[in-house]
C-alpha cells in the first residue's frame, strides 16, 4: 500500500524505469535494424537455396521489432505503472498500485533486462498487454523471493 501523497515520488521511479526501457528498446531496434538489412544482399541467394533458415530467422527478427514498437507505444502512454485503486475506510491517504513499488524497483535494477524479459515472456502476445500483466505474468515468485533476500542483505552491510 502507498500514500497517495506520494505519487510524485512513484513518478519519478516510474520515468527512471521508462527510460531504462526505452534505452532497451532503441538498442533492439538498432540492431535487428542492421540484421534485417543484412537480408537484403542474402536474399537472392537464400531463394534458390531449399535448406535457408534465413527466412525463419527473418521473422523473428520482424516479430522482436513489432514486440518492441508495441511495448515502447504502451510503456510511453502517461499513466503506464501508475494505474492504482483507492483503499476504502479511514486512511483516505492509501492507494493500491497494480504494479508494486518493489517490482519498479526490481525492474530497475541493472542487471534486470526488462525487453529481453519482455519479449521472452509475452512474445506476440503484447497485443494484450496491460498492467496487470505486467505485475501477475511479468516476474516469477521466485525472482520476487530472490530480490527480497537480495535487498535484506544490502540493509545488513549498511
Amino acid at each position: 500500500m502507498s500514500k497517495l501523497s506520494e505519487k510524485s515520488q512513484r513518478q519519478g521511479q516510474v520515468d527512471k524505469l521508462k527510460e531504462k526501457i526505452n534505452n532497451e528498446i532503441k538498442e533492439i531496434i538498432k540492431r535487428d535494424a542492421l540484421e534485417l538489412l543484412s537480408f537484403e544482399d542474402e536474399i537472392d541467394d537464400s531463394l534458390s537455396d531449399k535448406d535457408c533458415d534465413n527466412g525463419e530467422e527473418f521473422i523473428n527478427l520482424c516479430n522482436e521489432v513489432t514486440i518492441c514498437t508495441i511495448l515502447r507505444d504502451f510503456i510511453n502512454l502517461p499513466n503506464t505503472f501508475m494505474e492504482y485503486s483507492a483503499a476504502y475506510g479511514r486512511e483516505i491517504d492509501k492507494i493500491f498500485y497494480t504494479i508494486s513499488d518493489e517490482h519498479i524497483d526490481m525492474w530497475l535494477e541493472n542487471d534486470f533486462n526488462f525487453m529481453a524479459r519482455a519479449i521472452s515472456c509475452f512474445g506476440l502476445n503484447v497485443f494484450e498487454i496491460s498492467e496487470k500483466r505486467f505485475q501477475y505474468d511479468f516476474t516469477s515468485v521466485f525472482e520476487d523471493v530472490l530480490y527480497r533476500q537480495k535487498k535484506e542483505r544490502e540493509l545488513l552491510k549498511i
